[in-house]
């Protein structure tokens, strides 16, 4: 049987997601408290996850804001 962590999943934590996005927790958590990134919770109040297509299409919507 195969261990759980070599299961491949889109799903992160917030702290994965920040590494993923290479920037800071906070600014990752902050797009999550103001919509601007989506995300469901799971479980507890704190089990928070975000979707890798969800983190990619937020940074490309900061890079057109950028342009602006």
């Amino acid at each position: 049987m195969t261990p759980a962590a070599d299961i491949t999943t889109p799903w992160r934590t917030l702290r994965e997601g920040a590494s993923y996005a290479k920037t800071g927790q906070r600014i990752v958590r902050q797009a999550v408290l103001s919509g601007a990134l989506r995300s469901v919770r799971v479980g507890g109040r704190r089990e928070v996850r975000v979707k890798v297509e969800w983190l990619d299409r937020w940074l490309e919507g900061l890079g057109s804001e950028a342009r602006k």
